[in-house]
């Protein structure tokens, strides 16, 4: 994570699901007073929004929402945004109840602000994918943006898991750099090249 505060883009990225955590809870108020919100809560809303705000970014610094790449979102992206909802609320309900025993301040708002922010915030990162997976069928963008080499590297992945399955999926991608090869195709080029014996040392 602490490569993480180096990005730029996480700074975005957090700058958005700031707005729609903000949205979210206007619109779970909005949702309960049937879009007729009463001026008096407006100072309620605008009391607890800094401290739900603060709730809602550390528990998903806590669960890990904001690690990975966020072009490849997925299952397991979007459960960890829902566990981090779903504590975040019971943390924020709990709060209330401790403080004030949630005197003007409706729980059905704290649920729908929950949905609600599982609904925005996973948008984002929706969104995030399928931009980069349009960018991948425009070709003047990506030539603007992404320019590859003319010739293709073979690439060879040694090992399985989450990581490799997403340097595959980058690789596939960007085909005119890139072409990832299988076990089988690194075995039978082998033959037909030279091989390169790595100097060995050993472990003191």
């Amino acid at each position: 994570m602490r490569n993480q505060f180096r990005n730029r883009n996480l700074y975005l990225l957090v700058s958005a699901d700031i707005l729609m955590l903000v949205v979210s809870l206007v619109l779970a108020y909005a949702i309960r007073y049937a879009f007729s919100i009463p001026r008096g809560e407006y100072d309620n809303i605008i009391g607890i929004l800094p401290w739900v705000i603060a709730v809602k970014l550390t528990a998903f610094i806590l669960m890990g929402v904001y690690h990975g790449m966020w072009r490849y979102t997925s299952i397991p992206d979007a459960w960890r945004l829902v566990k981090a909802a779903v504590l975040a609320l019971l943390i924020i309900m709990a709060g209330m109840a401790v403080v004030n025993r949630f005197e003007g301040y409706p729980r059905s708002v704290f649920l729908a602000d929950c949905i609600f922010t599982m609904f925005f915030c996973g948008g984002i990162r929706l969104g995030i994918r399928m931009l980069y997976s349009v960018r991948q069928h425009l070709p003047s963008w990506k030539a603007e943006t992404d320019p590859t080499p003319p010739h293709q590297t073979r690439l060879i992945i040694i090992g399985a898991g989450d990581a490799a399955d997403k340097i595959i999926r980058e690789a596939s991608g960007n085909p005119a750099s890139t072409r990832p090869q299988t076990d089988e195709e690194a075995q039978k080029g082998s033959e037909d090249q030279e091989t390169f014996e790595w100097p060995r040392r050993e472990v003191v």
